[in-house]
């Protein structure tokens, strides 16, 4: 573990990470990122094949991701928690999360930087 004081989640993270994965989405397919154990903060990057920003949804308290349609509204369960991103997001964790959902509407590639910072 590493203590760099005090930092906010959108601050840049000036360690290189502790971990890194990738996940190949397929369009409209939720895929699950599993979380490597004692990882506080991830950086979620998402490219296209075209090598563009992809833009992507991600669900931080399950493995429920969904993409929102045109009758997105308000519904049961962890899935109306989908979070959208347009190409990167950094994000501290809730302890217990073992594992993340992401979707997106066009195939592409999300990496996903860990670092295990704290105590």
């Amino acid at each position: 573990m590493r203590s760099i004081a005090m930092l906010h989640p959108t601050d840049g993270i000036p360690l290189p990470p502790d971990t890194m994965s990738a996940l190949v989405l397929t369009a409209g397919t939720a895929s699950t990122l599993d979380v490597p154990t004692g990882a506080t903060h991830v950086r979620l990057v998402g490219q296209s094949t075209g090598g563009a920003q992809l833009p992507f949804f991600v669900n931080f308290a399950s493995t429920a991701a969904v993409v929102p349609g045109a009758s997105f509204g308000a519904t049961t369960g962890t899935s109306s928690m989908s979070q959208g991103v347009i190409g990167t997001i950094t994000q501290r964790l809730l302890g217990g999360i073992t594992a993340l959902g992401v979707v997106a509407q066009t195939s592409g590639i999300v990496t996903a930087e860990w670092w295990k910072m704290g105590g």
